[in-house]
């Protein structure tokens, strides 16, 4: 008998025969004929759907598959397989309802259930792929398929712990499953623990040594620790198998900036060879043009530049350049216009952040905004594109109606934002949320401008203005901004007092062996440049029986840097670093004011000052050395306490810093007067808001500028 005259039941069996062996020609003649013969064959229709599925006729393969449900409307599997054609498609309602129908059939049928929350995650609809992949673990809790897929919902949900607790599970039932490592990792950097990061980063790429992007999230998760070294050879690796992964060579180049500096290192080297770097990855990218390099902005940031005492315009506009000439591809092919005015109405104003939060940058500056700008005149857009969330975030809701936040991608908070047709947009930092200067190297309203929760010029050309205060801008500044310069009157925030209970649980031991001149140095570790070591020293010699107090940086290695460099300058000038130097664990906020309560002095950080820190002593009582730098980041202090009519406390040398600390150690009198008039003064820092009508003049001003051009 001829093929041809077959009996379909045979020639369906050989067309299957054929699918199996992967002859997958001869199968799909071998369907068509049985098709030809009976128009309604459930097999073949399904089968054939499958095949043509698989050379990508996604169309022909819908239809197979719509008909074979048609022709047997309760098996489970048909709808999810047509679910899965859907989805190939670009139609994912139409592929819910496959899935979702195919659950109705069988509710335990797993491959359905899972198909259905990775597509609900896909479209941002975390909450209801969650409850998917929650049954999922209930029907196959042996399955470590379901715990990793519950674990990526949960991650991308902010549900850190959970997520790690559901990636923990996956392992433990296959230790092998390739990607969940990496994920946990990435979940365990979020969640401050960088040593275990970096645990299961490099077990991930024992499993996966051509994953190129956990390669380069080891070699981030290394410089954070200050190990640049490793760091760098895990770059150049990734490098190596991929010279044109685009992420790579820019955390290169990033890491050329050291975190901190251990003794015999020269701050100086780092900055050239950032330089050298610098200029020729904006080559690289100029002659290759990498179709992943938009993802690099904001993936490491220039950050540790800001510690330079130095004027780092130019290098940062060289930067700026770059991030603006690689974001839009993120996007569009070409540069989006920029978004036209409005021409009347309230001014609507947006706030772009990472960090609303009980952190600084919203502490500092944002928080006033929200709380003080009048509604009569503007309206108040938030963004908040971080994840942390606490107290300080639920307030800002309460403050700021118009409160977006969770979108997933770029182009969605692209899009939100030009949604709200804004006037202005702030960015209260941009220097160390990724999403935030990614944002900022759009035009995505009129207006836009940056202030000084990262101070330092952005270097971005689609920043227009710089947010500073008069207070803490030397003559001349305009010169070390790219954007132009705006200086509100005073501190040019509001400040609110934290008000909080000081913990002594961690300064015990200091009370119990206190020593004649306790100084606090409350910057964090990487804050203290090389340079300035010898200050240490030389208040040691003329303040017999003082002791330094620093605290730990959360990564202890970059505190260890800090810790023997200090030690070799001390061994080297003959005197015994234990006696004058100690360094205390990682403070919460009440256990750092706890040490502010038994300290004689906080001594101000030489090159880049802190203004939180300052502001804390100030609420203290507590008696702040300034010392003013040549720059805005080195001027805090010595702003606050000019402001507070204390001049006397603020020195411009460091031989002047030395004195001045030594006598304030010396004459017990003179230190209990300064401490009485900081007492007094420092009531009227707090809540101050002489900024506010020159911050809303200069909003209204720019936008009716933007509005008439």
């Amino acid at each position: 008998m001829s093929e041809q005259g077959l009996p379909p039941k045979k020639l369906l069996d050989e067309a299957v025969a054929h699918h199996r062996a992967g002859r997958l020609t001869a199968a799909e003649s071998a369907y068509r004929r049985v098709l030809a013969t009976d128009p309604q064959q459930f097999d073949a229709l399904r089968l054939l759907g499958l095949l043509v599925h698989q050379r990508g006729a996604y169309e022909e393969a819908a239809a197979l598959l719509e008909r074979a449900t048609w022709v047997r409307a309760e098996v489970p599997e048909t709808f999810n397989e047509l679910g899965v054609v859907n989805q190939s498609r670009n139609r994912p309602e139409a592929a819910q309802i496959c899935f979702e129908r195919a659950i109705a059939l069988r509710s335990d049928f797993y491959e359905a259930r899972n198909n259905l929350g990775l597509l609900l995650r896909r479209q941002g609809k975390l909450q209801s792929a969650q409850a998917e992949f929650e049954a999922l673990v209930r029907l196959r809790p042996g399955r470590a398929d379901g715990h990793a897929n519950l674990g990526v919902v949960l991650h991308e949900g902010g549900k850190i712990q959970a997520a790690i607790d559901a990636y923990r599970k996956a392992l433990s039932l296959s230790p092998e499953l390739v990607g969940v490592r990496f994920n946990l990792a990435q979940a365990l950097e979020q969640q401050g623990d960088v040593s275990s990061a970096i645990d299961e980063s490099r077990a991930e790429l024992k499993l996966d040594p051509q994953n190129l992007e956990a390669g380069v999230f080891l070699g981030r998760q290394l410089y954070v620790q200050g190990r640049r070294s490793e760091a760098q050879e895990c770059f150049r690796r990734v490098i190596g198998l991929s010279p044109d992964f685009a992420q790579a060579r820019w955390c290169l180049t990033m890491s050329e900036l050291a975190v901190a500096y251990g003794p015999e290192e020269d701050p100086e080297d780092s900055r050239r060879a950032f330089t050298t770097s610098l200029t020729e990855l904006s080559h690289w990218f100029d002659e290759k043009r990498p179709v992943d390099g938009w993802s690099c902005v904001g993936i490491m940031q220039p950050y540790y530049l800001a510690y330079h005492e130095c004027d780092n315009r130019s290098l940062l506009s060289l930067y700026g350049d770059l991030c603006v000439n690689l974001i839009p591809e993120s996007i569009d092919a070409e540069i989006p216009p920029a978004p036209a005015a409005r021409r009347a109405g309230k001014v609507r104003l947006g706030i772009v952040c990472g960090k609303i939060y009980d952190q600084s940058v919203w502490t500092a500056i944002v928080k006033g905004w929200c709380r003080h700008l009048d509604r009569e005149r503007f309206e108040l857009h938030l963004f908040y594109t971080g994840r942390v969330v606490d107290s300080e975030t639920d307030l800002a809701k309460v403050l700021v109606p118009q409160f977006v936040t969770g979108l997933k991608d770029l182009r969605r908070w692209r899009e939100e934002i030009l949604l709200r047709e804004l006037d202005v947009l702030l960015y209260p930092e941009i220097g160390m949320d990724y999403t935030t200067v990614r944002l900022a190297s759009l035009r995505l309203a009129p207006v836009q401008a940056a202030s000084w929760g990262h101070p330092e010029t952005t270097g971005l050309p689609t920043i227009d203005y710089y947010i500073s205060a008069a207070d803490f801008e030397p003559p001349g500044a305009q010169t070390w901004y790219r954007e132009k310069l705006v200086q509100l009157p005073g501190l040019g925030c509001i400040y609110e007092p934290h008000n909080i209970a000081f913990d002594a649980s961690t300064i015990d031991n200091l009370v119990l062996h206190r020593p004649a001149m306790l100084l606090l140095c409350p910057g964090t570790p990487y804050k203290y440049h090389p340079r300035h070591d010898a200050v240490f020293v030389e208040i040691a010699r003329k303040v017999p029986g003082c002791r330094f107090v620093f605290c730990h940086d959360i990564q202890p290695n970059v505190s260890d840097m800090v810790q023997r460099r200090l030690r070799s300058v001390f061994t080297r000038a003959g005197m015994q670093f234990e006696e004058h130097v100690t360094f205390v664990p990682h403070q919460s906020r009440a256990g750092f004011f706890g040490l502010m309560q038994i300290a004689d002095l906080c001594l101000d950080t030489l090159g880049f000052s802190g203004f939180n820190t300052a502001m804390q002593a100030v609420e203290c009582g507590l008696p702040v050395v300034g010392y003013e730098g040549r720059f805005m980041r080195g001027r805090f202090a010595s702003g606050i306490l000019r402001r507070m009519g204390l001049p006397e406390l603020v020195t411009t040398t460091k031989e002047q810093y030395v004195e001045l600390v030594a006598k304030l150690a010396s004459d017990v009198a003179y230190l209990q007067r300064v401490r009485g008039r900081v007492a007094e003064a420092g009531p009227r820092l707090f809540g101050d808001l002489s900024p506010l009508p020159a911050l809303q003049e200069f909003l209204e001003v720019a936008a009716r500028n933007a509005r008439s051009a």
